[in-house]
């Protein structure tokens, strides 16, 4: 997982420099769990490229990998503006979207992604001047520790 979290990070690295966003990765522990890695780096490209549209210049991005219990867990956090209050309670649902340019299939794939393979997403905003910004927590089951 931590592998698969550092290559989505490599791709957006010209949008990340671009912008001058600060990254801070934590990466605590090895685990291999029981995924699509095809599938599950579209989950974390997709959060990171949402992460970083909504970033402003020199915002900040922190992306996390641990184990907790049998799980392992992806974390990707921004201090963007927050999720419109608008949006918070179709979030996932498909052809909704904020954006110009945006179809509203990103985060309903995210979460189809994730629950076929037996994890969970959880999610938190806020959008309070200076506290602003978003959490997304992914949770996928645990095959073995390294």
């Amino acid at each position: 997982m931590v592998e698969l979290a550092d290559s989505a990070l490599r791709l957006h690295h010209h949008q990340i420099t671009e912008k001058k966003i600060s990254v801070q990765t934590r990466f605590s522990g090895k685990a291999l769990a029981f995924v699509r890695r095809g599938e599950i780096f579209q989950v974390v490209t997709n959060l990171l490229l949402n992460a970083i549209e909504v970033l402003p210049q020199s915002g900040n991005l922190h992306v996390r990998v641990a184990m907790r219990q049998r799980m392992a867990i992806i974390t990707i956090a921004d201090n963007g503006a927050g999720i419109p209050e608008s949006m918070r309670k179709t979030l996932f649902h498909s052809f909704k979207s904020n954006k110009p340019e945006g179809n509203g299939l990103g985060l309903w794939i995210v979460k189809e992604l994730v629950h076929g393979h037996r994890g969970t997403i959880q999610w938190r905003t806020g959008n309070v001047v200076g506290r602003s910004g978003t959490i997304f927590r992914i949770s996928l089951p645990i095959q073995q520790s390294a």
